[in-house]
């Protein structure tokens, strides 16, 4: 070739200087810091891009959302990928390593695939807005249902994407091999891993918990980045002279090349060991714990079987002691909502289990219980049936009902007022009564357009809210007089008062200072979360009792249509806000004043909270925290006034007792993630020296034992947030060391000259490892999880881990004994290339330019 070698020594320089070399390309200092300073730059751009622009978010996105069934999401993110991978690699690996032309050998295969890769990775952020027109124009006369449909095309943008992904991806990380000297490798392993963990800090940080709620930008942002980023350091990077290709010509026939890559990649004892050491590391990661579960930790707190068929409806007292349930099956229930019952377990069994105390029933059976409504101190409670009967019950005197005149239809709605002075109920031919509960006496009468869905009372017992039809109507309780008609909701299942707020300065923002701010940050990370750190009143105000009105059901002719919860102002009787986070119907809402928030529960199996006083309108997902958990959709639900408790009932007759102030929020997680991605930037740099100084081989040994009882650890003792801090203060610093080594390992063993086609070998066992251990985690999954709970059960997985990580150490202790026996060489991938080189391969394996 007659093309100079970039970055040559400069024949005038001192003998002295040192000069550090990699095939032809010889680099002094500085030359070496520029070409460090080019590779790095471009993987701060890849890091970035594969945190927020990849498709692994949506995972999470579908899991929680929609509830998609492990095997399902195995297919979509994890089959499909690596299938393409599993044939695209190999191929990328081959090719590359015998590629002579302008530009390199590596180079173009980036240039040539990274426009397409950025576009697919743009494409995925629209992935909510898929869902969204596969509800809208996908209906029952089609032969496929609306979720199916949206993962269809989803699927196909994951196929694209990790087509071109798997170009850009391997050959980068081969370009290593063929720039960087291999006596500084660990060194620029450390670094590399250094400024990952940097761009990984810097993205969770501050766009991690932006993934899911503005997922397009997000998505968008990150592609355009990486697409001018890394395109900059193509640019800048060039790639030396290579030898001649002596072991195939352009007349080669395919299956020779075939051949020749698996008798060069599989008959030698040191690469089976490499590759049975990847297969183990997958087993290890991809039965891993489940980001789903880490979000649910310890939240669901006990459950119990209440009804045959479905939770029809839920009451709750103010202090939660006192809960009635009500059933399709006709049944009335009392509860305990704060003393669940532990139920004796196996000591080895490391998943809860309790059940909600059932102190009595009041109907054993009859009409299914269509509504219900309970005082806030828990001793008056009326009910509705399907026969058009209603009972108020006094249940702290008798637990006989008193029984008012029936109406001429189905009971669809009850309300109660706080101080228990007016009741209200409503049918499904539109009469809506108003009563004094004390003297039983009916007060007002009046006629909706409709049949009824939900009625709620003011927090003074003054005004009356009724939905029917697609319109809101504000009463006078004591005249019954109309007051304000709201329309344009779709049908309101769930009403509720409440006081308008206004956002408040947060106290803690009076703090100055760089040394404050880090101190706060490590206050944050060194404590479990909880919404009742920071006082309801730090972060909004009560501007004015039951000046808003929350509605909240279904906007479209199908429950399966995505839904809004709307906030009203009624003094002007307009609509405030129309927030977005539920895919299905809601079905219960409720006003949370002592955290100043809106609990709402859904079809979608999900409750979710809302803070009124910090929307963020842009947001695809407004909430600011969902409890999720459920294949079942939530019918019932109701929470106390004050404490962290909350009831829900779903259509399998299940009651579920739910802690809202335990888990770890998106937001916590990626401040976590952010966090130990910054302890780990710290620690690359010190880690490659260590690899440089011990050898990768016998560093990776060390870490990987160091590590060996993190999936014990997790299955017995993970909790909650600080359980899980406290076991990656540990295993980080390992996990830093055994990434850090894992590619100078690598390059210590395969061929120099053919690392392309031996890492992609290598990647070919990995990707076809995953493919069958993760269809066999899935299923597994599914199997433990074929209840109503989608949480607890991922406990498990970390045995499942735990094989992995033993059979990790074995394999790498295999790869330890061959390296002693060899001498422990700075570098076995020497006498690899020679013994390849001097045909000590089966006689079979001839020279493919020999086969024409």
């Amino acid at each position: 070739m007659s093309r100079q070698p970039p970055h040559q020594a400069d024949p005038a320089l001192p003998s002295s200087s040192r000069i550090y070399r990699a095939g032809t390309l010889s680099y002094t200092k500085p030359a070496l810091f520029l070409l460090f300073g080019w590779l790095l730059w471009g993987d701060f751009c890849h890091t970035l891009f594969e945190t927020i622009g990849g498709p692994e978010i949506l995972r999470l996105y579908l899991q929680k959302d929609f509830h998609v069934k492990t095997q399902t999401i195995f297919i979509v993110f994890t089959l499909i990928p690596q299938l393409v991978g599993l044939i695209i690699v190999p191929i990328i690996g081959f090719k590359s390593d015998r590629r002579r032309g302008r530009g390199g050998r590596r180079l173009p295969y980036i240039i040539w695939t990274m426009p397409f890769l950025c576009i697919f990775a743009a494409l995925l952020g629209f992935s909510d807005d898929i869902m969204q027109l596969a509800k809208e124009y996908v209906g029952p006369g089609h032969s496929i249902s609306p979720l199916v449909a949206g993962l269809s095309l989803i699927g196909f943008l994951v196929m694209g994407f990790a087509f071109f992904n798997d170009f850009v991806n391997s050959v980068f990380q081969y370009l290593f091999a063929d720039v960087v000297p291999r006596e500084v490798m660990g060194r620029f392993s450390g670094l590399f891993r250094m400024v990952g963990a940097g761009a990984g800090f810097f993205t969770n940080t501050f766009f991690g918990k932006y993934a899911l709620t503005h997922m397009k930008w997000v998505h968008i942002g990150g592609a355009m980045v990486y697409l001018v980023g890394f395109s900059l350091m193509c640019l800048f990077v060039k790639e030396g002279e290579y030898p001649p290709v002596t072991d195939i010509t352009p007349r080669t026939p395919v299956r020779a090349q075939v051949r020749l890559f698996f008798r060069e990649c599989f008959t030698k004892r040191i690469f089976w060991l490499v590759y049975i050491s990847s297969f183990f590391f997958v087993l290890i990661r991809t039965t891993g714990m489940q980001r789903v579960f880490g979000y649910n930790l310890s939240r669901h707190q006990a459950m119990s079987q209440a009804h045959v068929g479905r939770v029809t409806a839920l009451a709750m007292s103010l202090d939660g002691r006192r809960v009635l349930s009500g059933g399709a099956d006709g049944r009335l229930s009392v509860w305990d909502g704060t003393q669940p019952q532990l139920i004796p377990q196996p000591f080895w069994q490391a998943v809860r289990h309790a059940a909600i105390k059932n102190t009595g029933t009041l109907l054993a059976s009859g009409p299914s219980i269509t509504c219900q409504a309970m005082t806030q101190d828990g001793t008056l409670a009326i009910t509705g049936d399907a026969s058009g009967q209603s009972s108020v019950w006094h249940l702290d005197s008798s637990l006989s009902p008193t029984r008012l005149p029936s109406m001429n239809s189905k009971v669809t709605a009850v309300a109660i007022a706080q101080d228990g002075h007016y009741f209200a109920r409503a049918a499904s031919d539109g009469l809506t009564e108003v009563w004094d509960a004390h003297r039983l006496q009916l007060l007002n009468v009046a006629n909706e357009p409709g049949a009824v869905d939900a009625l709620a009372f003011s927090s003074d017992g003054r005004q009356m809210a009724c939905s029917s039809n697609n319109q809101i109507t504000i009463y006078d309780s004591d005249t019954g007089q109309k007051i304000t008609i709201l329309h344009g909701t779709g049908r309101s299942y769930a009403l509720s008062f409440m006081p308008s707020l206004a956002a408040t300065a947060n106290a803690s923002a009076d703090q100055s200072g760089w040394f404050a701010s880090l101190w706060s940050y490590v206050q944050e990370m060194l404590c479990n979360e909880s919404l009742y750190r920071q006082p309801a009143t730090e972060r909004s105000r009560i501007v004015e009792p039951d000046a808003w009105l929350l509605s909240g059901g279904q906007e479209h002719a199908s429950d399966a249509q995505y839904a809004q919860l709307h906030i009203w102002d009624l003094k002007r009787g307009t609509s405030l806000a129309d927030l977005k986070g539920h895919k299905q119907a809601i079905t219960a809402i409720t006003f949370k004043p002592d955290l100043h928030t809106v609990l709402t529960a859904s079809l979608d199996g999900t409750m979710r909270m809302w803070d009124p006083a910090d929307i963020h309108p842009e947001a695809t997902d407004q909430s600011c925290r969902d409890y999720s958990g459920y294949s079942q959709h939530l019918t019932a639900f109701a929470a106390p006034g004050f404490g962290k408790l909350m009831i829900a009932g779903d259509d399998a007759g299940e009651l579920h007792l739910w802690d809202l102030d335990a888990g770890i929020s998106q937001a916590k997680q990626t401040h976590m993630t952010g966090f130990f991605q910054f302890f780990t930037f710290l620690l690359a740099f010190p880690c490659g020296l260590l690899v440089d100084r011990f050898h990768a081989i016998r560093v990776t040994v060390f870490a990987a034992f160091v590590v060996a009882w993190a999936p014990l650890y997790y299955y017995f003792f993970q909790r909650d947030y600080m359980s899980q801090f406290m076991a990656e203060i540990v295993k980080v610093p390992m996990y830093a060391l055994i990434t850090t080594g894992s590619l100078p390992m690598m390059m210590a063993i395969f061929p120099r000259d053919k690392f392309g086609q031996f890492a992609s070998a290598n990647a070919m066992v990995r990707q076809a490892s995953t493919i069958v251990l993760g269809w066999l985690s899935a299923v597994l999954m599914d199997w433990l999880t074929r209840g109503s709970l989608l949480t607890e059960n991922f406990r498990y997985a970390e045995l499942t881990s735990l094989a992995g990580m033993v059979g990790y150490q074995i394999t790498l202790v295999a790869i330890y004994r061959h390296w002693k026996r060899q001498g422990c060489p700075r570098d076995l991938a020497e006498s690899a290339s020679s013994i390849l080189a001097a045909g000590e391969v089966p006689a079979d394996s001839a020279p493919a330019e020999a086969v024409h």
